[in-house]
C-alpha cells in the first residue's frame, strides 16, 4: 500500500510511433513546448533569471507547467457513414493504481458504419495534459456486422502514472475518415474510512441518481457527497456503503404562497426524523434563487420558512445547515434570529471574477464575508460550495489551476468542508478531474496551517500538515492587467527534503545542488515534505526568492490641483510584491508642459505594503483635465518597473449650483469625459462644491431620451456616487487596516453610496450604503432603516433633444456624508458609475485607468456585481473662472 503523500508520479514515458499507414492518418496531436532558448521561452528574461543559468532543457522543463492546450474532441461528420466512439472499462473514466487496481487501462473502440465497407482501419494517439504524445499506434482492421457495428479493445499500456491522458482514435474506410474522442485519468485507490470532518466532497447534480456517481466519487478521492435526497435511506445506505459521509441535500424552493411554511416545516420534520442520525448533516436546500415578481413577499416568505423548517427539525436530532449564498445570506436571513439553531450554513458560490487568474480577490472576499456573516449570526460552522463553470479559463489548464485556487481559498477563509459541484458532464472525465484526485490524494485530510504570505496581496503559500506529510500550495497572481500574470520561479536556497509537482502530479523541480527552482505563475505549484513541519515549510517559504516576478506594481491614484494655479500633485499607489523589506525609487516621465520638482523619490516598503507616493507638478495654464498621459517608473533593488498610464485632474472647484437651470450654472468647469466600453454612449461629468452641497453634473450623450429602471435601485440608467473619508481603513466588520481590494492595500472600501434614480415618483436621491454598516443590500421587505431618500438632496433630469443630451443634476447635503465637510483643500475618495440599461456602463474607473483586476466592482464588493467602490482621490479647490 503507498503511503497516501508518497509521490508516486515517475517520469512520463513516450512510446515511438508506430509504423506509418499510408491508407489511415494519424490523429493530430500537441507536441510539447520546443526546446527554444531561454530568452523566447520566458518574456522578458529578466536580468535576476539570467543569473539562475539555467540551461535550454531546464527552461523547457519550467515553462511546460504554464503550457495551455485544448484537447481535440469527437468530430462527428453528419455527411459522412462513418462514426467512432471511445469508452472506458471503468466508472467515470478513471482507472485505479496500484495492486488490484484497474492497469492496464483499457477502452473499447466502437465504430458505427453504413454501407457495409470490407474494413475499417484505426490508428490511435494518446495525449497527457499538456497534449504531449505518449503513446501512438495502429490498431487491427475491424469488420462491421450486418448492422454496421464493430467493436476493438484498446490497450494503453504506457498510461502508468497518475494524471490525466486523451485518446484520440480516426477511423478510415473507403476514402472516408473521422475522429473520436476520449479522456480518462489515472489516479490513487480510493479509501474506504469514511471521515466526516474531511475538508473535500462533490455535490451531486440535481436529478441525477447519487448511486451512479458514487464509484466515481471514490475514485476522485472525496470524502463526502452532498444529494438532493427524496425520501427514505436507499440513498444514504449506497453512499455510506462505499467509505464516503453522505450529506443528504432537502429539496427546498422559496415558498410565496403555497405551501405555506408551516406545513412545509412540519412535513420535512416528519419525512426526516426516522433518519435524522444516519447522516452528519442535512442541509437544507440548495443555492436559493429570488424570483423577479413580488420580492418582498418571496423574502419575508423565505426567511419566514427557513426559521421554521430549524425550529421544526430541530427535536428530531439531525444537523441542520442551511444552503445559501453570501447575498442572500446577507441580504435575506439577516432579519431576526432566522438561523437560530442551525448547525451551520453552506455557502454556494460562483466562479466569483471575471478575470481568468481570480487576483482581484473577489472569490476570496466573497467567502470570507460569508463566513465572517454567519459567524455574526451565531452559527459557528461553514461549508463552501464552488461551481463547476470557470467562465474566465480559457483552457483545461487554466480550468484546472482555478479549481484548486479556489477549493484552497475557501479552506483557508474558514470553510471546514468544499464542495465542488460537478457539472452534468459528470461523470465524463475533464482535466480537471486529474487536478482534483490530486489535490484530494494531497489535502483531502489535511489541517489548513495557515498562508506564508498572507502580508503579500498576490502570493499564496498556504500550508497544511497531515500525520505523515507536510504540503504547501503555492502560486502567483503578480502581472499585468488582463489576467496576464508574470512567469517566474521560486527559488529555495535550501530545498533539501522538498519535492515539487504540478497540479496532476508531474515533478516540476529543478536542482541545482542543494537550491530548488520551481515555476512560480497563477499555475498553482503542491510542494512536499515528510520531513519538514508547518512551521519550518512556512519558514521556507518565506526564505525563498521569487524570481522573474515583479517585486512591485504602481499606478497613478490621483491627479489633484495644488492650492496655487499652474501647480498639482501627481499621486502613485505602489504595492509591494515581496515577503521583504524593499528600497526603491520612484519617477515620473510627464506630459509636455509639465515639470516635476523632484525627478525622483526614494522610499521603502515593507512586505506586502501599498504606499502612496506623490511628486508636486508645474503645469501650465491651459492644461485642460486630461487626459494625460503618465508614465511611473519604479527602480526597485536592481529590478524596474514601468507603467503607461492616461489620467485626468480629479478636482471640484468651489461654486454654488442652481440645481434644473442647466449648463449655465457649470461654465468655465472643465469635464472629465467617461464612455461605456462599446461605445455606444458617452458622459461629460462635472463636480463642484460649497460649503453646505456637493455637487454632481452629468450631461449623457445616448441614442434614447427614456431613463430606464432596473430591479433594484442601483440597476438601469441609475447612476451611482461613491465617497470614501480620507482616513478610515477598517472594513465591514470592524477588522482596523484591512483593505477589501487588496489586503494591506491602498484601496479601501465605500462610506458612502448613493444613487440617482428617476422613479415614478420623479427624481431621486436614494441612500444604498452609510458608513459601518453591513456590507448588504437592500431587499425589499427588509427594515433597513439606512436605506431610502436623503434629506435635503435635490435631484433634476432633463432630456435636450436637439443635442441628443440627458442632463442630470444633483446637490448632495455634505451632512448626509458625514464626516467628509465643503473645505478648501479637502481630499477624500471618490467614484461614479453611469448605468446604461442593458449595455455596458460609463463608469470613472476606466477613465481614470483604474487597473482593471481592480476597477471590477465585485473586487470590492462581493455581494453585487452592479455596486460601486471609492477608487481614485478627489479635490476640492478654489474658484474655477466663468
Amino acid at each position: 500500500m503507498v503511503a497516501r503523500c508518497a509521490l508516486a508520479t515517475g517520469l512520463m514515458l513516450v512510446a515511438a510511433c508506430a509504423p506509418a499507414w499510408a491508407a489511415a492518418p494519424e490523429p493530430r496531436t500537441a507536441q510539447p513546448v520546443s526546446p527554444k532558448g531561454p530568452d523566447e521561452l520566458w518574456q522578458p528574461m529578466t536580468e535576476a533569471m539570467q543569473r539562475l543559468d539555467l540551461t535550454d532543457l531546464q527552461c523547457h522543463i519550467l515553462a511546460q507547467v504554464f503550457h495551455q492546450y485544448t484537447h481535440e474532441t469527437s468530430r462527428p461528420a453528419a455527411d459522412l457513414p462513418l462514426a467512432v466512439t471511445v469508452e472506458p472499462a471503468v466508472p467515470g473514466g478513471l482507472y485505479v493504481l496500484g495492486p488490484g487496481g484497474d492497469l492496464p487501462v483499457r477502452l473499447a473502440v466502437k465504430v458505427r458504419a453504413a454501407g457495409f465497407p470490407s474494413a475499417v482501419q484505426l490508428r490511435y494517439s494518446v495525449q497527457d495534459f499538456y497534449g504531449r504524445k505518449v503513446a501512438g499506434g495502429a490498431l487491427p482492421r475491424v469488420f462491421p456486422d450486418a448492422s454496421g457495428a464493430a467493436t476493438a479493445d484498446l490497450t494503453v499500456g504506457e498510461a502508468t502514472v497518475f494524471g490525466y491522458y486523451h485518446v484520440l482514435v480516426t477511423a478510415t474506410a473507403e476514402g472516408a475518415s473521422v475522429t473520436g474522442a476520449r479522456g480518462f485519468a489515472v489516479v490513487h485507490p480510493p479509501t474506504r474510512e469514511a471521515d466526516a470532518g474531511s475538508g473535500l466532497g462533490l455535490v451531486v447534480p440535481d436529478g441525477t441518481n447519487p448511486a451512479g456517481i458514487v464509484p466515481v466519487a471514490s475514485r476522485l478521492g472525496a470524502r463526502q457527497l452532498a444529494f438532493t435526497w427524496k425520501t427514505g435511506g436507499d440513498a444514504l445506505e449506497a453512499v455510506r456503503a462505499a467509505g464516503l459521509v453522505p450529506v443528504p441535500i432537502v429539496p427546498m424552493t422559496i415558498p410565496q404562497r403555497r405551501p405555506e411554511p408551516a406545513v412545509f416545516a412540519s412535513t420535512t420534520a416528519e419525512a426526516l426524523a426516522p433518519l435524522a442520525e444516519t447522516a452528519p448533516a442535512w442541509h437544507l436546500g440548495r443555492e436559493p434563487v429570488l424570483p423577479d415578481d413580488d420580492l418582498a413577499g418571496a423574502a419575508a416568505s423565505y426567511r419566514h420558512t427557513v426559521a421554521q423548517v430549524i425550529e421544526a427539525v430541530r427535536p428530531t436530532g439531525a444537523a441542520l445547515w442551511v444552503g445559501t449564498t453570501p447575498e442572500i445570506l446577507a441580504d435575506v436571513l439577516t432579519e431576526g434570529p432566522v438561523l437560530a439553531g442551525a448547525e451551520g450554513v453552506t455557502l454556494y458560490t460562483d466562479a466569483g471574477a471575471d478575470e481568468p487568474s481570480l487576483r482581484s480577490g473577489a472569490y476570496q472576499r466573497t467567502v470570507d464575508f460569508g463566513v465572517q456573516m454567519a459567524r455574526r449570526m451565531g452559527v459557528k460552522r461553514a461549508a463552501v460550495v464552488t461551481a463547476a463553470d470557470e467562465p474566465g479559463a480559457a483552457s483545461p489548464q487554466q480550468r484546472a489551476w482555478k479549481l484548486v485556487t479556489r477549493q484552497v481559498m475557501a479552506m483557508a477563509m474558514g470553510a471546514e468542508t468544499v464542495f465542488f459541484a460537478w457539472d452534468r458532464g459528470l461523470p465524463a472525465p475533464l482535466p480537471s478531474a486529474a487536478a482534483y484526485a490530486w489535490m484530494a490524494h494531497l489535502i483531502g485530510r489535511a489541517r489548513y496551517e495557515g498562508d506564508a504570505w498572507a502580508d503579500v496581496p498576490l502570493l499564496h503559500g498556504h500550508v497544511f500538515s497531515a500525520p505523515d506529510c507536510c504540503v504547501a500550495v503555492v502560486w502567483s497572481w503578480v502581472g499585468k492587467d488582463g489576467g496576464e500574470c508574470d512567469r517566474g520561479v521560486l527559488v529555495f536556497g535550501n530545498g533539501l527534503g522538498l519535492q515539487a509537482v504540478d497540479v496532476v502530479g508531474h515533478p516540476v523541480g529543478i536542482w541545482k545542488g542543494e537550491r530548488l527552482i520551481v515555476p512560480f505563475s497563477e499555475a498553482p505549484v503542491y510542494l512536499v515534505s515528510a520531513e519538514l513541519s508547518a512551521r519550518e515549510m512556512r519558514d521556507r517559504l518565506r526564505q525563498a526568492q521569487a524570481v522573474g516576478v515583479a517585486p512591485a506594481s504602481v499606478h497613478v491614484e490621483s491627479i489633484i490641483r495644488g492650492q496655487m494655479p499652474g501647480k498639482v500633485r501627481v499621486t502613485l499607489c505602489v504595492q509591494s510584491h515581496r515577503p521583504t523589506r524593499l528600497t526603491g525609487r520612484a519617477g515620473l516621465l510627464l506630459p509636455e508642459g509639465w515639470t516635476a520638482r523632484d525627478s525622483k523619490r526614494q522610499f521603502d516598503l515593507q512586505p506586502g505594503e501599498a504606499k502612496e507616493v506623490s511628486f508636486d507638478c508645474d503645469v501650465a495654464d491651459d492644461q485642460g483635465p486630461g487626459p494625460h498621459t503618465v508614465e511611473a517608473v519604479l527602480s526597485l533593488d536592481e529590478e524596474f518597473v514601468r507603467h503607461v498610464q492616461p489620467v485626468w485632474v480629479a478636482q471640484a472647484p468651489r461654486r454654488t449650483v442652481e440645481v434644473g437651470y442647466g449648463l449655465a450654472d457649470w461654465q468655465g468647469i472643465a469635464p472629465v469625459v467617461v464612455a461605456s466600453a462599446d461605445g455606444t454612449a458617452r458622459a461629460e461629468v462635472r463636480t463642484a462644491w460649497d460649503r453646505d452641497h456637493f455637487y454632481f453634473s452629468a450631461a449623457i450623450a445616448r441614442d434614447r431620451a427614456t431613463f430606464r429602471a432596473g430591479q433594484f435601485a442601483f440597476e438601469g440608467d441609475a447612476i451611482q456616487l461613491a465617497w470614501g473619508d480620507e482616513g478610515r481603513a477598517d472594513d465591514d466588520f470592524g477588522h482596523p487596516a484591512r483593505g477589501w481590494a487588496l489586503p494591506g492595500g491602498a484601496f479601501r472600501d465605500t462610506d458612502h453610496l448613493l444613487a440617482l434614480v428617476f422613479t415614478s415618483e420623479g427624481p431621486q436621491v436614494l441612500r444604498l450604503r452609510g458608513p459601518h454598516i453591513a456590507l448588504r443590500a437592500h431587499v425589499p421587505g427588509n427594515q433597513d432603516p439606512w436605506y431610502g431618500p436623503v434629506d435635503g438632496a435635490q435631484l433634476d433630469v432633463a432630456r435636450d433633444r436637439e443635442a441628443g443630451q440627458t442632463l442630470v443634476e444633483a446637490a448632495i447635503p455634505w451632512s448626509a456624508l458625514a464626516p467628509l465637510a465643503g473645505k478648501q483643500d479637502a481630499i477624500f475618495r471618490f467614484g461614479f458609475r453611469i448605468g446604461n440599461g442593458d449595455g455596458p456602463p460609463m463608469t470613472w474607473s476606466r477613465a481614470a485607468s483604474v487597473p482593471a483586476f481592480l476597477a471590477n466592482p465585485s473586487s470590492f464588493l462581493p455581494l453585487s456585481e452592479p455596486s460601486l467602490p471609492c477608487q481614485t482621490w478627489w479635490g476640492l479647490v478654489g474658484e474655477a473662472r466663468r
